[in-house]
């Protein structure tokens, strides 16, 4: 009897390892809960919002009726009371000022709102007056402003690169930035210099060294320095994320998305009827096809089993999978780890996933 008493916790020992890939590091005590981002994430309780760090630490206190992601190291917020400001990792206030809204911060700086838009750097210090329609965020640390029809960038400093001059412009990225003098699309570069000449119908943002450009009617793909990496073959603007691109032929189903790889090499068609739930991430891509979700990899192969009722992209080697109702997690193998009982999920970052179970959020570490 002893023996098979002590058999049996055995048993149940190894049967939790094997359920439980988890452990609870902050309690399901709130009421919303973001994704971890710079080593903070933003949670409510009580209608406000603060932040905690890793440990489950509330390192902003709980106080604000509006708290941004923390993007950078810095965040903006807005109190019950009306003020707004910025507030750092540590939890210190940067500066409070009176406008009617602090937008996120990117690049060190953030578009700020009384009647009109304009940007201040962190300590509140405003770079850009409040006198234009709308602006963009910064990206590449530089942003376009529109006035009397016509385009021109400021960089962070509040310093006009490029004067009211283009007829149309796109956002930066990878240091260069699509803009338009009448018809034709070229490109500049963070000093305002035109590196790649105005030859193109459109042009697309550049991302991870290419971006989508048209001529005579066909889109393609070129670098940096405007060489021609995928021909001018795509009736229709393709997009490119995580090494993958992603196009809707004319000479296909419509609905259907063809993907290639950087170099123009044609991966896979999704299967008709099938439709995607997202870009793709780590290498796989969400896809459902009609009946229940899954993921294809690279090669358009089903690494293990179409069987969820919804799926997540995979973030750190992991994705949140619902099964019966109930969020779970599993890994690249299609393992698992987490068995579905959360009511809702986040994504993982740094081993921490954002949960909410029996109507309130907390947050899981994964084991190892």
């Amino acid at each position: 009897m002893k023996r098979f008493c002590f058999l049996l916790a055995i048993a149940l020992v190894v049967s939790a390892k094997a359920q439980v890939g988890y452990s609870w590091v902050v309690n399901p005590v709130y009421d919303d809960a973001g994704d971890f981002s710079n080593g903070l994430a933003i949670v409510k309780k009580g209608g406000l919002f603060g932040a905690i760090d890793t440990n489950g630490k509330e390192v902003v206190p709980v106080e604000f009726a509006e708290l941004n992601p923390f993007t950078e190291k810095v965040t903006s917020y807005k109190r019950a009371n009306g003020k707004v400001g910025i507030i750092d990792c540590k939890g210190r206030v940067l500066c409070e000022k009176d406008y009617e809204k602090i937008f996120p911060v990117s690049d060190s700086c953030a578009k700020v709102q009384k009647g009109d838009y304009g940007f201040i750097d962190t300590f509140g210090k405003e770079i850009v007056p409040c006198k234009y329609g709308n602006l963009l965020p910064f990206s590449n640390h530089m942003t376009y402003f529109f006035y009397g029809l016509k385009y021109g960038f400021y960089d962070t400093k509040g310093t006009t690169v490029v004067p009211l001059t283009y007829t149309n412009v796109g956002t930066f990225g990878d240091g260069l930035c699509a803009v338009a003098l009448k018809d034709k699309w070229g490109y500049i570069n963070t000093k305002g210099k035109l590196v790649i000449p105005m030859e193109y119908e459109d042009a697309g943002r550049f991302s991870e060294g290419l971006a989508c450009v048209q001529k005579n009617g066909k889109f393609g793909f070129i670098d940096t320095k405007g060489a021609v990496v995928i021909p001018f073959k795509f009736d229709m603007q393709a997009n490119f994320t995580n090494g993958v691109i992603e196009v809707f032929e004319s000479n296909a189903d419509a609905s259907v998305a063809t993907y290639y790889d950087k170099t123009g090499k044609k991966l896979f068609t999704l299967k008709a009827g099938w439709w995607t739930d997202g870009p793709f991430s780590e290498g796989f891509l969400p896809v459902a096809d009609g009946h229940y979700y899954g993921f294809l990899n690279q090669s358009g192969n089903q690494p293990f089993p179409m069987e969820f009722e919804k799926v997540s992209k995979f973030s750190d080697g992991v994705a949140t999978v619902k099964m019966d109702g109930y969020i779970g997690v599993v890994n690249t193998a299609g393992e698992k780890i987490v068995a579905p009982q959360f009511e809702q999920a986040g994504n993982c970052v740094d081993g921490l996933i954002p949960v909410k179970k029996d109507g309130k959020w907390g947050y899981i570490l994964l084991s190892e």
